[in-house]
C-alpha cells in the first residue's frame, strides 16, 4: 500500500499524518452453503442426472399412454377395434413375391 501526501507540509508534518493511517486486511468468505466438497459435487450431479432421466421417462411414457389411447379412443367412436392388427387394410407393404 502507498500512501502519498502533495502540498507544502513539512516533512514532519506529514509523516505524521502518513503515520494516522492504519489499514486493517479483513477477508471474508461468505459461502451460504459451506465448504462445499467435490465428491458432494459429483453426487449432486449424478442425481441431478438420474432425476432429469427420470422426468423425461415419465414425460415419454405420458404422452405415449396419451397419444396412443387417444388414437385407440377415436378408432373406437368410429367402430372400429382399439388395435389395428386386425386389419390389413391400414398397414402398407409391398407384395414383392408375385
Amino acid at each position: 500500500m502507498i500512501a502519498v501526501v502533495s502540498g507544502s507540509l513539512q516533512p514532519a508534518t506529514a509523516h505524521k499524518l502518513i503515520n494516522q493511517i492504519n489499514y486493517q486486511a479483513d477477508v471474508t468468505w461468505n459461502n451460504p452453503q459451506g465448504y462445499v466438497s467435490e465428491g458432494s459435487k459429483f453426487a449432486r450431479l449424478i442425481l441431478g442426472i438420474f432425476a432429469l432421466t427420470g422426468i423425461l421417462g415419465g414425460a415419454a411414457l405420458l404422452l405415449g399412454i396419451f397419444l396412443g389411447g387417444g388414437r385407440a379412443l377415436v378408432r373406437v367412436l368410429r367402430g372400429k377395434p382399439a388395435s389395428a392388427f386386425q386389419e390389413e387394410t391400414e398397414f402398407i407393404r409391398l407384395n414383392l413375391r408375385d
